[in-house]
């Protein structure tokens, strides 16, 4: 029998498809596991609610786990959130992050100004401009008008005397508001559930919203992945090729450990 087809060979070939399918067999079981640790993430996400974390510098912390899903498994509100960005039909979002702020102030006091015209009308007016901390800034200023009227009235043989101020046109009102907000997102090292954590120094707001979805079948990580893998590498080698002994070369299947070359444009 030809060399290239003994019986060591055949042998060989045949161990060589055994230890590939056994190692596809634990690569598969590894997968089902990662995914299976996904969904327990993912639903230990859905039942965080925020957390309010109390910050040394006095600015509002707040936090909550987010959810790590494929685009097949988004809901219709998530998909609704994830069209608000607009983005072509091919480009997916790595990850969303949707907040709804609530900002609210009270006990407030500020000064109003009144001006008066010669013909009985004038206007009230006032403005609110705090200083805040950093960049955020508030400003809420506006007018009413109004029209006095002064008469008399005879009250048991008397004059009595009277004024009265009624509106007179529509209130102008003008809002200005800044607020500073730094956003940011990280795996927790023991349990690798994704959180988003918001930070501010605006001074009265709540979050009543913090959602983020990190999307697991991202083209675009996938590519950022695959730039990150290496080209040499060390592990253990199965095949077909030619080797090396004391009497020449022989050609055939091949299992062995050693250093290996692989090109970018050949990994998957």
């Amino acid at each position: 029998m030809n060399k290239i087809f003994s019986l060591n060979s055949i042998l060989m070939l045949a161990l060589a498809i055994v230890l590939f399918m056994f190692l596809k067999q634990c690569q598969g079981g590894s997968e089902a596991e990662q995914e299976l640790a996904r969904m327990q993430r993912n639903l230990i996400a859905a039942n965080d609610s925020i957390r309010y974390i109390k910050s040394e510098e006095g600015r509002i912390i707040a936090e909550k786990s987010g959810l790590q899903l494929k685009v097949s498994e988004l809901n219709s509100e998530q998909k609704e959130i994830m069209s608000r960005l607009e983005l072509e039909k091919k480009k997916t979002p790595g990850v969303i992050i949707r907040t709804i702020i609530e900002y609210r102030d009270t006990g407030i006091s500020v000064e109003t100004h009144a001006k008066a015209n010669s013909d009985s009308t004038g206007e009230l007016s006032f403005a609110y401009s705090p200083k805040l901390k950093g960049k955020n800034s508030l400003k809420v200023s506006g007018k009413v008008p109004y029209l006095s009227k002064i008469g008399s009235k005879n009250i048991s043989g008397e004059d009595v005397f009277y004024s009265t101020v009624t509106g007179n046109g529509n209130t102008t009102l003008e809002i200005q508001q800044t607020l500073d907000v730094v956003a940011g997102l990280y795996k927790d090292p023991k349990t690798e559930i994704l959180q988003v954590r918001l930070s501010t120094d605006f001074p009265g707001i709540t979050f009543g919203a913090l959602d983020a979805i990190e999307i697991q079948d991202n083209a675009e990580t996938k590519r950022a992945l695959k730039s990150a893998r290496k080209n040499f590498g060390i592990g253990f080698q199965l095949g077909y090729g030619m080797g090396l002994n004391k009497t020449g070369y022989t050609v055939g299947p091949y299992i062995g450990l050693g250093l290996h070359y692989s090109p970018k444009f050949l990994q998957f």
